[in-house]
């Protein structure tokens, strides 16, 4: 699971599970999403929860979501020339659909902050030094939207078993994981 979707569903997740398996041990990853994919293709992972851009055949809906453009409330990022831009610093479908959207825009922007996680973008969007695409999931009442950029790009939170994931632990597993989604 990716470590942004918050500590406390993947603490009750461990508790739930532990609680009802006691004897099962766990290991778990807290880790970017962008290779989870392949890590349940090769077996290296059994259950995996991260963001998908379009569900595909094996992968369960968990949550669907849009991420936004937002800057911090108190600065007028509109006329902002060049826009300072917080992005992910690897490649992923969230940084690839963030400069989709700027190159759409035509605005020029500037990076000025990268992370690995969407914790630190928000960390650089709410310190009001750029704006970020953000997931509605989060708190977005202190932000507001950046105009000229699209808006509204869906988003999947998606569990997804690899190759090994099968038997009763596996499938306790899950469903551990779908109750703390379905909050």
């Amino acid at each position: 699971m990716p470590d942004d979707h918050g500590r406390s569903v993947l603490t009750g997740i461990v508790a739930d599970f532990a609680s009802l398996h006691p004897k099962v041990e766990l290991e778990v990853q807290c880790a970017l999403g962008v290779g989870f994919e392949s890590a349940l293709i090769s077996g290296t992972l059994d259950v995996a929860v991260f963001d998908a851009e379009k569900p595909h055949k094996g992968q369960e809906v968990l949550r669907e979501s849009a991420l936004v453009w937002r800057g911090r409330r108190d600065r007028d990022f509109d006329l902002a020339d060049p826009l300072p831009v917080a992005l992910f610093d690897r490649s992923c479908w969230w940084r690839d659909i963030a400069l989709s959207s700027l190159e759409a825009s035509e605005r020029s922007f500037e990076v000025v902050f990268t992370s690995e996680s969407s914790v630190g973008i928000r960390a650089a969007v709410e310190s009001g030094i750029a704006v970020g695409l953000l997931s509605t999931e989060e708190d977005l009442a202190d932000l507001a939207p950046v105009g000229g950029l699209a808006d509204r790009h869906p988003t999947f939170l998606v569990l997804q078993r690899g190759v090994g994931g099968v038997g009763p632990v596996c499938d306790a597993m899950s469903e551990t994981i779908r109750r703390a989604f379905r909050v």
